[in-house]
């Protein structure tokens, strides 16, 4: 499955909508993966390693990359690590991201990574930055 090449290229009357229909498309992708959508207020993990990943599901190329190499690493590699995706644009605001990522302070890129180990959170970084973070912690270059 390739999030890229299947979200590029859609049309529409406005960018709102266009946008709209890439993120009902990404989710619809996301589906058929191994990767979870998570929602503020679903259960976070308590045992062994999860990984939540912000995304910016209505149009990044970047974050499209970032959803297939999971992907594909979850679908070669099963593990006990928990990868959950949320959209980066359902918090409300800074503060409201403290309810998905505490701590994380003022993001400025996706993706908006944490890492919980046994419930607790360990790490946490957005960008550049977000995107090593997933690497060190999916075993990627």
């Amino acid at each position: 499955m390739n999030f890229r090449q299947q979200l590029g290229t859609i049309h529409g009357p406005t960018i709102k909508e266009q946008e709209a229909e890439v993120s009902r498309r990404f989710w619809e992708l996301v589906k058929a993966t191994k990767l979870k959508r998570w929602r503020k207020g679903d259960p976070i993990a308590t045992t062994g390693c999860r990984l939540l990943v912000g995304l910016w599901t209505s149009g990044s190329p970047r974050d499209f990359e970032v959803a297939e190499k999971i992907a594909v690493k979850l679908d070669t590699d099963p593990s006990s690590l928990a990868i959950d995706v949320f959209d980066a644009m359902d918090p409300a605001d800074m503060d409201d991201l403290q309810n998905y990522i505490p701590g994380i302070g003022k993001v400025f890129h996706t993706p908006i990574v944490g890492v919980w180990v046994d419930g607790r959170l360990m790490e946490s970084a957005d960008g550049f930055a977000g995107r090593q973070l997933i690497d060190k912690i999916i075993g990627s270059n």
